[in-house]
């Protein structure tokens, strides 16, 4: 089942949102999502949706801004997820690109990842993302992820130095996606280049 609800961005649907944001990440469809965080500000729409493939858990996690003749658009989190045997499987992509992948042991039944320690992770892929993503890194460090994102993206192992303190110059930020609604096309704030699909 599909849920449509009406936003403050324009009126915008889920499924109008889901259609923008897979020109950002085309692994995003506009099928059988579930709504599980509907927020909104005086100046940005939070939302939380999730939805069930076989065994496979698929999270989806966006914001949108209205300002001027657009909006803009954040991804939280686009993650893919399962249970085999003892063993929990977490990652994330960004098209088809893993972002990270881990596992861990099962404890508690229900327990959540997110209060699980992150040594208790085992990561294949991906460390230096994922403690970006959950703020375990200072401004200076986030920076630098920033600025060597492509490399550190393809770091291998769970054993790794903490990222370096270098000064933060605030010249970079995190990734922000632009609709401009007159002409239809979506931008990339860093890059200030058309997103295509």
């Amino acid at each position: 089942m599909f849920v449509s609800i009406c936003l403050s961005c324009s009126d915008h649907t889920i499924e109008e949102h889901l259609i923008q944001l897979n020109k950002i990440n085309n692994q995003i469809d506009t099928d059988d999502w579930q709504v599980t965080l509907n927020a909104h500000s005086e100046t940005e729409s939070f939302f939380g949706l999730r939805k069930q493939v076989s065994d496979t858990t698929i999270s989806l996690g966006f914001s949108c801004l209205r300002k001027d003749s657009g909006i803009y658009y954040i991804i939280d989190g686009f993650t893919k997820s399962f249970e085999n045997d003892d063993l929990y499987h977490e990652w994330s992509m960004y098209n088809y690109d893993t972002l990270y992948f881990f596992r861990r042991r099962i404890g508690l039944k229900n327990d959540s990842v997110h209060f699980v320690p992150i040594d208790s992770l085992d990561f294949t892929v991906g460390k230096y993302y994922y403690v970006y993503l959950h703020n375990g890194v200072n401004l200076a460090q986030q920076q630098y992820f920033m600025v060597h994102k492509d490399s550190l993206l393809k770091i291998r192992g769970n054993n790794l130095p903490n990222l370096p303190e270098d000064k933060y110059d605030g010249s970079t930020s995190s990734p922000h996606w632009f609709l401009d609604e007159r002409s239809g096309l979506l931008y990339d704030m860093i890059s200030e280049k058309v997103v295509e699909n």
